[in-house]
């Protein structure tokens, strides 16, 4: 059985191991949706922070509700996006 050592506390374990028995990581990849739903936190961040900033113009009702909406989907985003890095954390553990 040949041994390899954790990337995380550096302690040998089997190279077949899934995880390290020490330290709880995952030696696995993320799957694949994680990485998908990362990205789309990102543009969705952007996206609404780039539209939140464009609505400069409050002289009229339409732009306010504009802002209203392009800072709801900005809070939305954020929360999104937090929640995809959790959820990738705790794939590692």
């Amino acid at each position: 059985m040949a041994l390899t050592t954790c990337p995380d506390c550096g302690r040998e374990l089997p190279s077949e191991a899934a995880h390290c028995p020490h330290c709880g990581l995952r030696l696995s990849p993320p799957p694949r949706h994680l990485k998908t739903h990362a990205w789309l936190a990102t543009a969705l961040l952007v996206g609404s922070y780039f539209g939140l900033v464009s609505q400069t113009d409050t002289r009229s009702a339409g732009p306010a509700i504009a802002t209203a909406i392009f800072g709801a989907l900005l809070v939305v985003a954020i929360l999104y996006y937090v929640e995809v890095r959790i959820r990738s954390r705790h794939h590692r553990r």
